[in-house]
């Protein structure tokens, strides 16, 4: 756990942060551009930069590797997923070029890294679907190890010995866009498809069954395995919009998929969801920002991260740290995300500042509520707090060694965070 902090911490160094952006509560941090994946694995932290991906290793690590000179020879335009084989120690890419509209043009690509050391991956091996020049959507492994390949032209295995793609049985998978999936508290895969979603029967890894929405189109699924709850997302237009769809409604079913009810979240493209380990609260990234659920996906409120999202990773070892992949770069955020009443407005943020930065001495404070405020280091450890009391105007920092560091200042209706450095 410790390492796998660092990790993440550290690849974002005081250089690469940026001033406060406008998002009460959230700092922005590297990768201007739009990013959709981020992605840690095994101690290496993978970025996304729409085509480009990039990746560091270790604690330590300040720097990240391109791999975008080794894939922009396929005129990749979209990395859809990353994922690890244990097995064979290696690391797996899809990616897709998609072509205007989905049709003949577009390709899938899988692309196989190889640790050369322990800081390094190297291209060992990159190819295209055998099942038709198709957009790959993404991967999933089930518990027997079988790795899933999704594509527009249906759910596909890849034995990474012999580097053979096979199409699943047409008996239980017919040859449709298979968009998403994801895996079970049982170690099954779920999967979304252009004709409802099926699922792996828990005895037999060859065999699959309905799981609900027969001949309805399904863009996304997410199993959420510590509460055994499944969401999955519906087309509600029936315009072809790829992976994400940009009118779809979140389903939920606590029975694997015997029932789904229908939630309140409709009307938007829903990327991502994810559940924060060391907290009840669901995410959902979609393309009006971020949505928040504090009933288990029963219902959903807007939160006031309003930029378009494509993916959520949470930060273990903090109560409500997450980091946001968006259009405008990435973003992150120590509070916990609630609900805006009024979807229009944002929480005000109160009047604290430093006095200078960097090196800055003292926190001045003009109408502040009484509050909290804290001081954490770039890896998410409170190392100083102090109470604000409406009467406070100013507050001295404590000594501190060079480096990054956040404060956050936490009130009844204000939330800020900013980044400071200091320089000895």
């Amino acid at each position: 756990m410790k390492i796998y902090l660092a990790v993440f911490y550290f690849i974002f160094p005081y250089t690469f942060l940026s001033a406060q952006n406008t998002l009460t509560g959230w700092t922005k941090l590297g990768f201007s551009n739009e990013v959709r994946l981020i992605k840690e694995i095994n101690d290496y932290l993978f970025v996304a930069d729409n085509a480009k991906i990039d990746y560091t290793f270790g604690a330590s690590s300040t720097v990240f590797t391109a791999l975008n000179e080794q894939l922009f020879n396929t005129n990749i335009e979209f990395i859809t997923d990353v994922a690890y084989d244990i097995p064979t120690q290696r690391f797996w890419i899809t990616g897709t070029r998609f072509g205007q509209p989905l049709n003949s043009t577009a390709n899938g690509y899988l692309f196989l890294l190889e640790k050369t050391n322990a800081a390094q991956l190297d291209l060992q091996y990159a190819r295209n679907s055998t099942q038709g020049n198709v957009p790959i959507w993404g991967m999933a492994k089930d518990k027997w190890n079988t790795i899933f390949i999704m594509t527009h032209n249906g759910l596909q295995t890849y034995n990474p010995i012999n580097k053979q793609f096979t199409a699943v049985n047409p008996i239980f998978i017919p040859k449709v866009p298979t968009y998403s999936g994801s895996v079970t508290h049982g170690g099954d895969v779920l999967i979304a498809t252009e004709n409802g979603l099926l699922v792996q029967e828990t005895s037999d890894a060859n065999r699959w069954q309905s799981a609900g929405f027969n001949n309805e189109k399904m863009i996304y699924v997410f199993c959420e395995n510590q509460s055994e709850v499944w969401y999955a997302t519906k087309t509600i237009t029936t315009v072809n919009h790829g992976k994400y769809g940009t009118n779809v409604q979140l389903f939920r079913s606590n029975t694997k998929g015997g029932a789904w009810q229908e939630t309140n979240l409709k009307g938007v493209a829903i990327r991502k969801i994810v559940k924060h380990p060391e907290s009840s609260k669901l995410l959902a990234a979609t393309n009006t920002g971020i949505y928040v659920s504090d009933n288990n996906g029963i219902s959903w409120g807007k939160s006031a991260f309003d930029l378009d999202t494509y993916d959520l990773f949470p930060l273990p070892g903090t109560t409500y740290g997450v980091y946001a992949a968006t259009t405008q770069g990435v973003y992150q955020t120590y509070f916990s995300l609630s609900i805006v009443a009024n979807e229009n407005e944002n929480p005000k943020e109160t009047s604290i500042q430093l006095s200078e930065n960097p090196n800055p001495k003292s926190f001045i404070l003009n109408g502040a509520e009484a509050g909290n405020l804290v001081i954490y280091s770039v890896l998410g450890q409170k190392i100083w707090e102090a109470e604000v009391l409406p009467s406070t105007s100013q507050i001295e920092l404590p000594y501190l060694l060079t480096g990054t560091y956040f404060y956050r200042f936490s009130a009844s209706n204000q939330q800020t965070q900013k980044a400071f450095t200091i320089l000895r």
